[in-house]
Parts: structure tokens; C-alpha cells; sequence
């Protein structure tokens, strides 16, 4: 964590270089995250962990964007808060005892890209993104609920090195008031990982309301 805060205040300092002389939007939204891998993340929960049921999910962003007039292209920012969970119910492993499992595990990433604008002077901007992100994974959580008590395992967290890339349209609603609405496939341990560790991928549908002056 201590490492994903430093790289944020960095570009953060590189971008402040800009807020007074650039078009400048920023806001909140959410979205729902879908896990496209590894298979022990996507595979059916099981009592062994084979596999976790880690599905989908949700996540809640901040977002800021800077223009660079008059080329079409913005440079984005971004914090993103990611939550996986999954469960199964009346699994029973014996004649007189029923489980219930529970898995969970989370991503806060910070994220740094750009922008392509396909209409930059329209109401209805079209776009596509690139992104570098740095990602700290939480515990992934497995724990099995019997009617006296809970056994819990879990994973160590972890930091890696992930790319985002997609696509998306800012749709003006007033003034002073876009609306994001982006789609983005995220490779979020694509550097750094460790030899024996698979590829985890997610792709989100985000809709984040932007404030701006004009």
C-alpha cells in the first residue's frame, strides 16, 4: 500500500503542473467488475479451493482527466477501489453436518493514462484509453462457516504492475456535467508477478459522473 501511495503522489505532482492552464473534468462513479481469470479464481466453489467462485463484483473510482488543447488527447487519473466475492450454501460433508463457503478478495489500484478523442468539439465525445496501473491486492479470503464456528484461510496480499485498455464516450448532460460511460479489459499482475503465478484479468462496465468548468 505504502508503495501504490508514493506512485500516486508522484504523478500527482507531475500532473498539478497543468490544473491552471488545461480543461479540466473530475468526479465519482462505480460499476461492476467480471473476472476473466485465472480458473482457480473462476472455477465453481469448492470445499478443497480448487476453486473460489471469484466471479464478479463491484468497484467505486475517483477520476480526474486533463485536456490537452488543442491535440485529442486527455491524461487520466484514477483511484479504484475493487471488491470479488463469491459463496456457496448447504454444502454437506458428512450425513449430519452442512457448510456454508465463503471467499472474497479486493484490488485498489492507481492508474495512470490517456485518452484518444474520436469528436473532441461534440456533445457525444467517443474515446479509447491506455492506462498503467499499479495494483494492491488484498488477502483472498476462503472460509468454511459450520453451524459451531468458521474456519478461515487465506493468501498473502500483494502489489503488481497492471495495463488497462478500453473504450468509452463522455456524453454531455448540462453545462457543467458529463457523463463517462467506458468499458475496460484490465490485466491487473501483467509485471512483476512471480514465475508459478497465473495471469489475473477483469473486465469492468463504469459509469462515472464528471464535473467540469467551461
Amino acid at each position: 500500500m505504502k508503495r501504490v501511495l508514493t506512485v500516486f503522489a508522484f504523478f500527482l505532482t507531475c500532473f498539478s503542473t497543468v490544473l491552471y492552464s488545461q480543461n479540466i473534468k473530475y468526479g465519482f462513479g462505480g460499476g461492476l467488475t467480471y473476472v476473466l481469470g485465472p480458473s482457480s479464481y473462476t472455477n465453481d466453489i469448492d470445499t478443497s479451493g480448487s476453486g473460489l467462485g471469484l466471479k464478479s463484483g463491484y468497484h467505486l473510482e475517483g477520476k480526474i482527466k486533463f485536456g490537452l488543447d488543442p491535440l485529442p488527447l486527455r491524461l487520466t487519473g484514477q483511484l479504484i477501489y475493487t471488491s470479488i466475492s463469491g459463496s456457496k450454501d448447504n454444502i454437506i460433508v458428512n450425513p449430519t453436518t452442512a457448510i456454508d463457503l465463503e471467499t472474497s478478495t479486493s484490488i485498489f489500484t492507481v492508474a495512470f493514462g490517456a485518452e484518444y478523442l474520436f469528436n473532441k468539439q461534440s456533445s457525444l465525445s467517443p474515446y479509447a484509453n491506455l492506462e498503467l496501473q499499479m495494483n494492491a491486492q488484498g488477502k483472498t479470503n476462503f472460509n468454511k462457516v459450520y453451524p459451531n464456528g468458521t474456519q478461515e484461510f487465506s493468501s498473502d496480499s500483494r502489489a503488481r504492475w497492471g495495463l488497462g485498455i478500453g473504450a468509452g464516450v463522455d456524453v454531455g448532460l448540462m453545462s457543467q456535467l458529463d457523463l463517462d460511460a467506458g468499458i475496460k479489459f484490465n490485466f491487473v499482475n501483467l509485471f512483476g508477478k512471480m514465475s508459478d503465478e497465473s495471469g489475473f484479468n477483469t473486465f469492468t462496465l463504469t459509469l462515472v459522473l464528471l464535473y467540469h468548468q467551461r
